[in-house]
């Protein structure tokens, strides 16, 4: 028998206030949100892998095809266009005549307008592939008008948008910071709506050949770090390696023709690399293109020089530096209000940029939902001791509801000299000091100690010890790594959970210089949790709540995936009426889907 749906409370309506949201309306140039969609075919024909040809054949008439179909976009070989009146947009021929920017070959081409579709904006819902395309339309264009307001740059493709003239400088730091906006357009119940936010982007002072001078850990700390590029599109990148073995001026195939690094970059963005004795690094970019109508993806190396590249972020004695990052919270933290209103001053200069190839006009005025104003919690905690949150912040200094006692479990760490063992016993010994204000009693470990650098020595340890004793058996096995290990991190969650299946738990070495006992207070409340015995429970306090089942949930949809074209929903929910245990179920979609009716 089926549950069925709960009445709803009586206390809706009767506390609420209305919320400004960050999401505004977009108008289109017919009523109807009605688009069309064209396919493009050339007489002679093109190939569709020759894409710039393509795109001078078509820009060379884009007056004619605005008179005839629209404001348009052309994504490949297909056109989308907003008709002002949609009735009159039927398939439609042009002649384009023109000399090829490449070649200095003329041309004359007949291009035909076919068209394959008519859509209607606000039933998006039902077309998740339609979606996808037209949200990749309109984001296109939306990064067109954001790139033609002065002093914004795009970094590294990623819909944020910095003004490059405007940099905050943090004090008695190697750090300054970038200020901007986070700008995307979303299907929101059905319809396009466009997000605004305020952006900033954390980057160092120095150039990365600075950094490697003055840093003592050696350049293998930094392999997979990110670095951003001080010229064109401001791209970032991983770096996976140095070239000792090259400089500045040597020399690599550019079109054809044989030129140096130093020439490159002189003719191509107008800098002059200072050190020409500095080795170069070594990264990578994934392409996609078209080849023979299909799409191909290849991996093309990439060089970058030191000396003009960034580290971005910033470093772990960075973050726990009080009074560096309260400096740094002058620049990157905002006031609700102070956001509300930058959004609006970029509003209305998008408002004013208009193009007659636009599709759609932004509206500056807010948006308002109707939220709902919650009762605070009532957390209780061992010894039936209450806390309610104040200002947001919940004092959990205190004994748990149901504290563990750690009496099984291994510290997996690397020795290559006392030092190291004295760190492992002074994290025991902490872990034991700072278990006493929960309620925690911890007791001795089994050390797991690797003897030799690297993963492999590291990961044997961790197997030889299974074989002994099967780790998934214990509480919980604890892995004490230091900075230049932290790499290793994904590699030790699938070793431990997936294929030994012990409860884990990572803890960087040098994370605890600073707040020691904050810290290890924290990894204890953590462990707490993993092993399964809660915190706390709240207390329902509202006579509505009394004597009923509550549940506490919530679902989201994510839409960029790291790998395949899906989106992923995901639930949430508490399971207990302590609201203390919990459920949660993912789903993969087809990309940009927006509803789901089952997750199972």
């Amino acid at each position: 028998m089926l549950p069925t749906r709960p009445k709803q409370s009586t206390l809706i309506g009767k506390y609420h206030e209305n919320i400004i949201t960050n999401y505004y309306d977009l108008a289109f140039f017919n009523e109807d949100k009605i688009f069309n969609q064209f396919e493009v075919v050339f007489d002679p024909e093109i190939p569709r892998d020759s894409r710039k040809l393509i795109r001078q054949a078509v820009q060379n008439i884009e007056g004619e095809i605005i008179n005839k179909v629209g404001p348009y976009v052309l994504k490949g070989t297909i056109v989308w266009a907003s008709p002002k009146d949609p009735k009159n947009s039927e398939s439609v021929s042009f002649k384009s005549k023109f000399v090829e920017k490449d070649s200095k070959v003329e041309h004359e081409f007949v291009v035909k307008l076919q068209k394959t579709k008519t859509f209607n904006m606000n039933k998006l819902y039902d077309d998740p592939k339609l979606a996808q395309q037209v949200l990749q339309v309109l984001n296109s264009q939306l990064k067109s008008k954001m790139s033609r307001l002065p002093g914004l740059k795009e970094f590294n493709k990623s819909s944020k948008f910095y003004n490059v003239n405007s940099e905050c400088v943090v004090e008695d730091s190697c750090l300054k910071v970038m200020k901007g906006f986070f700008t995307s357009i979303h299907i929101l119940n059905g319809q396009p709506k466009l997000l605004v936010d305020v952006s900033t982007r954390v980057l160092r002072n120095e150039s990365f050949a600075d950094t490697l001078r003055y840093d003592k850990g050696g350049f293998q700390h930094f392999v997979g770090r990110p670095v951003i590029a001080d010229y064109g599109n401001y791209r970032i990148y991983k770096i996976e390696g140095i070239i000792n073995d090259q400089t500045p001026e040597s020399k690599f195939s550019c079109k054809g023709q044989s030129i140096s690094y130093r020439e490159y970059f002189k003719t191509h963005y107008g800098i002059d690399i200072k050190n020409l004795k500095q080795p170069l690094l070594k990264s990578s970019v994934k392409k996609k293109y078209l080849k023979e109508g299909k799409m191909v993806e290849e991996i093309e190396p990439i060089v970058l020089i030191p000396e003009l590249v960034k580290l971005t972020g910033m470093e772990d004695d960075e973050r726990s530096n009080f009074q560096l990052m309260k400096r740094m919270a002058s620049h990157t933290k905002m006031e609700p209000q102070e956001r509300n209103e930058k959004a609006q001053d970029l509003l209305k200069k998008l408002a004013k940029d208009k193009d007659k190839s636009d599709l759609f006009q932004i509206r500056p005025q807010e948006m308002t939902v109707r939220g709902f104003i919650l009762p605070q919690p009532v957390f209780e905690f061992g010894g039936n001791r209450t806390e309610v949150p104040k200002g947001g912040q919940l004092n959990v200094r205190q004994r748990l509801l149901k504290p563990i006692e750690l009496s099984t479990w291994s510290l997996v760490y690397t020795s290559l000299n006392d030092r190291d063992d004295d760190d492992a016993d002074e994290l025991v010994k902490m872990m034991k000091e700072a278990g006493k204000t929960y309620g925690i009693t911890v007791k001795d470990p089994r050390f797991i100690v690797s003897k030799s650098k690297g993963w492999e020595s590291f990961r044997k340890a961790i197997i030889d010890a299974n074989e002994k004793d099967k780790l998934a058996e214990e509480q919980i096995v604890i892995t004490f790594i230091t900075k230049f290990e932290t790499n290793w991190y994904p590699q030790i969650k699938k070793e431990m959970l997936n294929k030994l299946g012990a409860n884990h738990q990572n803890v960087r070495r040098d994370s605890l210089k600073k707040n020691t006992m904050s810290i290890v207070s924290k990894i204890l409340l953590q462990i707490n949790a993993k092993i399964g015995d809660p915190l706390w429970k709240i207390q329902l306090g509202h006579p509505e709540l009394k004597g009923k089942r509550i549940i506490v949930g919530g679902m989201a949809i994510y839409h960029k995936l790291l790998a395949g074209n899906q989106s992923c929903a995901a639930f949430v929910g508490t399971t207990n009426n302590d609201l203390n245990k919990f459920y949660t179920c993912p789903k993969l979609m087809q990309m940009n889907q927006q509803r789901f009716d089952s997750l199972r």
